[in-house]
């Protein structure tokens, strides 16, 4: 399973129990893995050969890091104050689940 597919399941398990039935299941699906040398080349490896420019690692600066930071600050600050209730319920519950997909493919090195 590609990090798509770990985190599509991670969120469909999130909507279908509740949080204190997923550690087995999370452990079971964010589990590190030894990818054989002989290995097929994965489906990334196959677009970044066909598409180079578009299959490149953009690197990540200091500068770039903190400008992105401030812009999704001003976005997240505008959205906020022109949101009802729900609507800013609605943009927390996503901002949870991106947070946590961020922290699992973080520390999974995906």
């Amino acid at each position: 399973m590609g990090p798509v597919g770990r985190v599509v399941t991670t969120i469909v398990l999130l909507l279908l129990f509740p949080w204190w039935a997923l550690f087995l299941p999370m452990r079971g699906i964010w589990r590190k893995t030894r990818v054989p040398d002989h290995a097929p080349p994965t489906p990334m490896d196959r677009f970044r050969e066909r598409h180079p420019v578009l299959g490149r690692t953009l690197p990540m600066t200091p500068i770039v890091r903190v400008t992105s930071l401030v812009l999704a600050v001003a976005a997240v600050a505008a959205l906020w104050f022109t949101e009802d209730a729900i609507g800013r319920l609605g943009w927390v519950a996503v901002a949870l689940i991106a947070a946590g997909s961020y922290a699992l493919a973080k520390e999974h090195d995906l």
